[in-house]
């Protein structure tokens, strides 16, 4: 073997140790994994995040509250969780995730009527 032949398997092995490294760094990033599959399939993941929230939610339907009246009674009230109690609870657990993109759009729009109006 010459040099030049030492030298050019050197230089193959250490490509093949980088790529090899590079698979191996990509396969270990769990988070960028998590990501990606997030964003490939994001209904099934916002229908599991939905039903774990109602799993650990307790379940509890029904809340009785006691109120005191002027004359020394108590009359007890009974809160139902109804179809808008629902909405609104979902509206405020998505409102956080729909931000960027609600402030990317309304930014694009804002520029958009800058730029005509600069015109």
């Amino acid at each position: 073997m010459t040099a030049e032949e030492i030298r050019l398997q050197i230089d193959a092995s250490r490509r093949a140790i980088q790529a090899d490294y590079a698979s191996l760094r990509a396969e270990m990033d769990v988070a960028a994994k998590a990501k990606r599959a997030i964003m490939q399939h994001p209904l099934p993941w916002l229908g599991g995040a939905a039903m774990l929230g109602f799993l650990f939610s307790g379940r509890r339907r029904e809340k009785v509250r006691k109120l005191k009246v002027k004359g020394g009674g108590e009359v007890k009230t009974v809160e139902k969780f109804t179809f808008f109690g629902a909405l609104l609870a979902m509206f405020r657990v998505l409102l956080p995730l729909a931000r960027p993109a609600i402030q990317a759009i309304a930014t694009q729009k804002i520029t958009e009527f800058a730029s005509r109006r600069v015109r």
